[in-house]
């Protein structure tokens, strides 16, 4: 088996086990190297720069505008929640929870709504089954990918439309792993 490779004339180089994890001999030189003989990075980077930076740039960004967000109870919405509510204060950002069901897990929706009253932004719940609902009426059978995009798609709506009556912005995050599967939904 091949565990890692290397075409250094097309600067190619991969690995087939995970390095950032503490159990991985040599994790960290292995990362390192990457980082800063491969790739060229500068050490002096550090997260509380990074967050500082991208506090600022969103502050000078946004300005006065009001924000929407919205807020599944992972990782990417509570960061950029957090980030714009830090940049412009949390009486600026609304959060938008879309559960679906049978989809939204009652703790995603639980940990959104704790997000939210940490980080004192207003919130709301909105089901977005009953808006789904009216595409399964089309004289076609939906596959399960465009069910799928439907539902993404009726959550952008929603923000949009709370974004245009706040005359707000839409803040959020994209995923470049659903883009290189090929399962993306363009405005949702």
């Amino acid at each position: 088996p091949v565990a890692a490779m290397v075409d250094t004339s097309r600067k190619y180089f991969g690995v087939q086990f995970h390095p950032e994890v503490a159990h991985t001999h040599e994790g960290v030189r292995i990362l390192k190297n990457f980082l800063f003989k491969v790739c060229g990075c500068d050490p002096s980077w550090d997260m509380a720069s990074f967050v500082h930076k991208t506090i600022s740039s969103l502050r000078e960004e946004i300005g006065k505008d009001r924000v929407v967000c919205g807020l599944s109870g992972g990782v990417d919405s509570s960061l950029s929640a957090r980030l714009v509510a830090d940049a412009i204060g949390p009486e600026h950002v609304y959060g938008i929870l879309m559960p679906f069901k049978g989809i939204s897990s009652a703790d995603s929706v639980k940990d959104a709504v704790t997000l939210s009253r940490n980080l004192r932004i207003n919130h709301k719940i909105i089901q977005v089954n009953e808006f789904v609902e009216n595409f399964r009426n089309l004289p076609w059978k939906n596959s399960k990918i465009a069910e799928m995009n439907t539902i993404a798609r009726v959550r952008a709506v929603i923000l949009y439309n709370l974004a245009n009556s706040i005359n707000g912005l839409v803040v959020g995050t994209s995923n470049k792993t659903e883009i290189m599967l090929g399962y993306f939904t363009k405005y949702g």
